[in-house]
């Protein structure tokens, strides 16, 4: 069996948990301000978060950026392909994301949306076919 909307949706909701958990994660890394990540001061008055650059914190730190990055990105593209299936256009679903004036690697990767679409519709219409 396929994926189904209801799956989706579960998708959804246990995704948007998670990037809340590592958001909030990652913020702690900013805060700690010790061996984790510190605020670094330059003497022409800039400042900027200098990160850890080895050891276990620092794999750490990359590691849950990197699956922060990707779990928004997926969960961008799955809303993106459920909330069209349920009947909503483009622009009420990102209506904070003008695409004009975009770089590419901004704008959502419509073959990744329309896999997702492809693949719940497959499984609803193997579903309806096998009812009948």
């Amino acid at each position: 069996m396929g994926l189904t909307m209801k799956d989706l949706k579960a998708w959804l909701k246990t995704s948007a948990i998670e990037i809340r958990i590592r958001k909030s994660m990652h913020k702690q890394y900013q805060r700690d301000g010790y061996e984790r990540s510190s605020f670094h001061y330059e003497p022409n008055g800039k400042s900027y978060w200098r990160v850890p650059t080895t050891g276990k914190d620092a794999k750490e730190f990359f590691d849950n950026m990197s699956a922060l990055w990707n779990l928004r990105r997926d969960y961008r593209h799955k809303h993106i392909a459920y909330s069209e299936l349920r009947g909503k256009t483009r622009e009420q679903i990102e209506a904070s994301y003008p695409y004009e004036g975009q770089p590419e690697c901004l704008k959502p990767d419509e073959k990744r949306i329309q896999s997702v679409k492809d693949e719940v519709i497959e499984t609803m219409q193997s579903a309806c076919s096998q009812v009948d």
